[in-house]
């Protein structure tokens, strides 16, 4: 990963905020705008995704947007057989992402 699970965080709000809020995109497109960004690149991980969808979901939630297109891919992604796995890449930032993810689960 690049950035750290706090820096995607930040950009996953940015992203919504100038695209949803300022640009008028719908939820939905806002929402594929910004993973496309992130996922053409080369050294795009799964965990980043993951990081993408839980976040996105919390903002679309908060929001009070639907998030039933992108949530079929957002329970593969945060299936707990994934989660040592994100633990293992996370590394410092797991606590960060578990705890958005424990609230994720609360809402769904």
């Amino acid at each position: 990963m690049d950035l750290t699970y706090l820096e995607i965080k930040e950009d996953m709000q940015d992203s919504f905020d100038s695209l949803y809020k300022r640009a008028n995109y719908t939820a939905k497109d806002a929402f594929y705008a910004t993973l496309e960004d992130y996922i053409t690149h080369d050294s795009s991980t799964e965990t980043e995704e993951c990081c993408i969808y839980v976040n996105f979901a919390l903002i679309l939630i908060n929001a009070e947007e639907k998030i039933e297109f992108l949530k079929n891919r957002l329970l593969e992604l945060i299936d707990d057989k994934n989660i040592s796995f994100y633990k293992e890449e996370l590394n410092n930032d797991f606590n960060n992402f578990y705890q958005d993810l424990i609230t994720l689960k609360k809402l769904l």
